[in-house]
């Protein structure tokens, strides 16, 4: 079957012969480690923590329960939002393994926004008296959060979980997971810890103490280095974690930027439009046609479902070393591409501008042909902002009005400036990280870990990856079904069409105008020539 013909999307990247190879009969040690075994795991709707909870339902066939810590969302309530997330394509690979799987995921209501993480009495008992791995993955991700709120979110329900975990009963091992940009303005980022130069009890006592407006007012001088409150909070939160090393099996993870899956549980899915994604989809849309970065620049970025393997793998090494080892200091475990296999930002464009790409499987949502640059230089990137993005959304935004429709694309283009301005700091940067922990965990699983529990980028093919993201952009991000196909094709060949009349208008419009005026100058040149001559 060709690559790009349409295909029915839920036989997408389920592969049989995989799945029998993938689940023999004997265990591997690390489904041994979570065999008869339950994990508590926070941020369990996210786009990291709904894969986490995936991949241990999938690759972990003996674990006894997971339980979730969920909120009610938009009237919806716990359970509500648990039978839609299930529903999700994203376990339809475990479905078809597994059968059953809502019988092993349970719920304990709460808000990482509340002291204690809103969890109740009865919910914190069940953690202390069952519960064997924590997976901490909730946070606030967004960067210009109030720091009084990303306080809460990110420090406050960590030194929370924290506390709890050291009444459990049976406690194998808990995981943090970090950012590989707590320390950004490092150039270079090994896996240990760094201080800030706060105590987490003065950043405590100022956002108890201080009123919102004097909170903002100090944040800039807070948050310095760090960039964004983001950031900060996480450092603080490494920082925290880092006193607990010795009193139970703690590890820290610190993926840097999570894109799609790169072969499971469906390739390329992902279910959010954040970072390098977001950029590539509004690129491919037609939508966004420059931002802000270096194109020489290493893009670290590392495929969600490396990330979640990695994480699931270190539940076990972390368990192991604080047996092993008579050293109780927390592992950190850098969870990046750039040693094993880099590539710049402008590689990563290239990739998702390739042409067959957009040719043979464009996307319905298009409003323009794909044309997308990088720039590096901050004055270049205004001017183009305003030629390609403000003007032509003006444009639109008029016509939009003229048919009695809202307009939109002109405060769009608004928010993707924005946006751009907030990366601006990660996108004109690169850094050195090291990966010995990662590697010697990785160099401690048996073979048959390393086929369930894969996270060796050394093989990585990224042109083969980009070539799932077009898909998946299509299927998992805009819902644009295959048999859309053959109408996005026509409708991407109409604007094609229509951008080669504009240019050859233009082109001509150009030529007679300019030609004309070259031909009056010259006919003045030779007329002031023998006007000279007459003259002599």
């Amino acid at each position: 079957m060709d690559y790009y013909e349409p295909r029915d999307t839920t036989d997408l990247d389920i592969d049989d012969n995989i799945i029998a190879q993938q689940f023999p009969d004997e265990f591997s040690e690390i489904q041994k480690c979570l065999y008869d075994k339950t994990v508590f795991l926070t941020g369990a709707s996210g786009f990291l923590g709904r894969l986490i909870l995936e991949n241990l339902l999938r690759s972990c066939p003996g674990i006894r329960r997971i339980y979730i810590h969920i909120r009610e969302k938009k009237g919806k309530s716990v359970d509500e939002r648990l039978e839609e997330l299930l529903e999700d394509e994203l376990f339809s690979k475990v479905k078809k393994i597994r059968g059953d799987i809502r019988s092993k995921v349970s719920i304990l209501p709460g808000d990482i926004a509340l002291p204690m993480c809103g969890l109740s009495d009865d919910s914190i008992n069940i953690i202390k008296e069952q519960v064997n791995f924590i997976v901490h993955s909730a946070a606030c991700l967004r960067m210009d959060e109030p720091l009084k709120s990303a306080y809460h979110m990110n420090v406050r329900a960590t030194i929370d979980l924290l506390n709890l975990a050291k009444e459990i009963k049976d406690l194998k091992a808990f995981i943090h997971v970090s950012t590989a940009y707590s320390h950004a303005f490092r150039p270079v980022i090994s896996e240990e810890f760094y201080s800030t130069g706060f105590d987490e009890e003065q950043i405590k006592f100022m956002v108890e103490n201080l009123s919102d407006e004097a909170m903002a007012a100090i944040t800039p001088k807070l948050v310095g280095q760090w960039q964004n409150t983001y950031a900060f909070t996480k450092a603080i939160c490494e920082s925290v974690v880092s006193k607990y090393g010795a009193q139970f099996p703690l590890g820290i993870v610190r993926p840097s930027i999570v894109i799609g899956c790169e072969k499971e549980p469906l390739k390329g899915w992902i279910n959010n439009v954040y970072g390098a994604t977001g950029v590539s989809t509004a690129a491919c849309v037609g939508l966004m046609r420059v931002w802000y970065g270096d194109p020489d620049k290493i893009a670290d970025i590392i495929p969600a479902d490396k990330v979640v393997n990695a994480t699931v793998a270190s539940l076990w090494y972390t368990a192991l070393k604080y047996q092993t080892s008579e050293n109780k200091s927390v592992p950190i475990y850098n969870l990046v591409s750039a040693p094993k296999a880099p590539t710049t930002w402008g590689e990563y464009m290239d990739l998702v501008s390739f042409h067959p790409f957009h040719d043979q499987i464009p996307l319905s949502a298009t409003i323009g042909e794909y044309f997308f640059r990088l720039e590096k230089r901050q004055w270049s990137y205004f001017i183009q902002i305003y030629l390609l993005h403000l003007i032509p959304g003006l444009l639109m935004d008029l016509i939009l009005i003229i048919k009695g429709k809202k307009p939109r694309l002109i405060q769009g283009y608004i928010k993707i400036h924005k946006f751009n301005m907030k990366l601006g700091f990660y996108c004109e940067r690169q850094w050195i990280y090291q990966q010995k922990n990662v590697d010697d965990m990785w160099d401690s699983m048996s073979d048959k870990d390393k086929h369930i529990f894969d996270f060796d980028l050394t093989k990585l093919d990224w042109n083969l990856y980009h070539k799932n993201t077009i898909r998946a952009i299509r299927v998992y991000i805009l819902k644009d079904p295959y048999d859309t196909l053959e109408a996005a094709r026509k409708k991407y060949l109409r604007l094609r069409n229509i951008r080669y009349v504009l240019t050859a208008t233009l082109l001509c419009y150009f030529y007679y105008n300019i030609h004309g005026y070259l031909m009056t100058l010259y006919a003045n040149y030779i007329s002031f020539l023998n006007y000279i001559f007459m003259i002599k």
